[in-house]
């Protein structure tokens, strides 16, 4: 994949049910393997308390951990279905969250990690178009040394599907107008020629489609707490592999706190940010 310089840099929900597999011998004693869980909503917890959660976060499918309820907390939702014009598409796919990181005025903090890191292990599987992405309880992380946080982390969305030719094989879930359509939002431009971006930025698309309000990013935003925070936040969604064969979406959301020197600047705030930078 072409390497991507994101305003945050570069890259950084979810898991782990798991079921035993008995895979080897040793010792004499049988090893175990955990299998994949399949769950319609996924959720990373870090220690501060914070949270992040990814799928259908309305529905009332298989969780693979408890959600956290509003309950004043300052909950960042990006609903992506607002701006799926190529997901939409599908009745059903599967899609895995990974490659988390949190990083501190910029910088990797490689000690911020999720209190289960077996994530790897689930897949997200969307039955009905309702995809949203959130970061959970804002209000409790500290700025006594740092200025900001940025959370990282991708969507990769499984390209495939069975095909309907009675011999019970598979092919890929995008087509080459798909491929296109998601990188360019034009049919044609599949497969780009050498050197070419394979990816676009979809965070003022988002922006729009959820209303051009900042406020309908935040969980139940009246009953927020004022914590004060500006948030950023940026979508990329692109193609990765030779032929394009896995499609991806990154997210990330960058959390700083305001002066709050005014009663505005203790309100809670939201903007988009495209890469190259280029604020709202």
């Amino acid at each position: 994949m072409k390497k991507l310089f994101f305003l945050f840099a570069a890259s950084a929900l979810l898991v782990a049910c798991s079921s035993d597999d008995q895979a080897d011998l040793q010792g004499g004693n049988p090893v175990t393997e955990p299998t994949e869980a399949t769950v319609s909503v996924a959720t990373v917890d870090y220690e501060n308390g914070v949270q992040i959660a990814v799928g259908d976060l309305d529905g009332d499918g298989t969780r693979a951990a408890e959600v956290t309820e509003p309950n004043g907390s300052v909950n960042f939702v990006i609903d992506l279905t607002k701006y799926n014009d190529v997901l939409e598409a599908f009745s059903e796919y599967k899609l895995k969250a990974d490659d988390f990181a949190v990083r501190r005025d910029g910088v990797y903090d490689g000690t911020i990690v999720p209190t289960d890191n077996k994530y790897q292990y689930w897949t997200i599987e969307m039955v009905e178009e309702n995809l949203k992405v959130a970061v959970k309880n804002l209000e409790k992380l500290t700025f006594e040394d740092c200025k900001d946080y940025t959370f990282e982390f991708y969507l990769w969305i499984e390209n495939k599907k069975l095909l309907n030719d009675g011999t019970g094989g598979y092919g890929e879930l995008f087509t080459d107008d798909d491929k296109s359509w998601w990188i360019t939002k034009q049919i044609g431009n599949w497969p780009v020629a050498e050197g070419e971006e394979t990816g676009m930025d979809i965070s003022e698309d988002i922006w729009n489609a959820n209303g051009g309000d900042g406020k309908n990013f935040f969980e139940n935003y009246e009953e927020a707490t004022p914590a004060g925070l500006l948030v950023r936040y940026n979508v990329y969604r692109g193609l990765q592999g030779l032929n394009g064969d896995t499609p991806y979406i990154k997210v990330s959301v960058h959390v700083e706190k305001k002066d709050q020197t005014t009663e505005q600047s203790k309100e809670n705030e939201c903007t988009w940010v495209h890469i190259p930078y280029e604020a709202k």
